[in-house]
């Protein structure tokens, strides 16, 4: 039997798709929209300096609103961080 190929047309549709401010994403979504490594998101994480929420088993989500917003604030302050609008 002959597949159509469907998963692969879903695959491309949903990157065409626009990503809500509000939605929860992971560790490596966080890091390709933000062009860095899973190991710098995961070390802010942990140390406070982008909000996550640590769910049972070790997994952690984030609000990509939060992590936007505390990167605005890092940069008016004069730190540095990526821009969240390169990815």
């Amino acid at each position: 039997m002959r597949r159509s190929g469907w998963k692969r047309g879903a695959a491309k549709m949903a990157k065409r798709v626009p990503h809500s401010d509000d939605e929860f994403v992971t560790a490596a979504e966080v890091a390709r929209r933000l062009c860095v490594s899973v190991d710098w998101v995961y070390e802010r994480a942990k140390s406070g300096e982008l909000p996550s929420y640590k769910l049972p088993g070790g997994r952690r989500l984030f609000r990509w609103s939060e992590v936007v917003a505390t990167l605005e604030e890092r940069y008016r302050e004069g730190g540095s961080m990526p821009n969240p609008w390169a990815a």
